[in-house]
């Protein structure tokens, strides 16, 4: 295999496996959210479920923005030779 083609899958694998972690935290807000509403529905005013909502925004914002910067730098570095 040449090096620019074994360069190109390398650097297309650590950028899917830098989608799952992605994928997860996304996951995880949804059942949260969902667990909220389901379970808490009596119990929420409106304004603290957009409360919950916003938090779990917030979250899932610290985690993944890293990870997007990572999957910038990474996907930069491979486009130059």
């Amino acid at each position: 295999m040449e090096p620019r083609r074994k360069k190109r899958l390398i650097v297309g694998l650590i950028l899917l496996l830098l989608w799952l972690p992605i994928f997860l935290v996304a996951q995880h807000s949804v059942e949260e959210i969902h667990y909220l509403k389901t379970f808490l529905p009596a119990k929420m005013s409106p304004s603290e479920a957009k409360d919950a909502a916003l938090i779990e925004f917030i979250k899932a914002t610290f985690i993944v923005l890293p990870l997007l910067i990572a999957m910038i730098f990474v996907w930069k570095m491979s486009r130059e030779e």
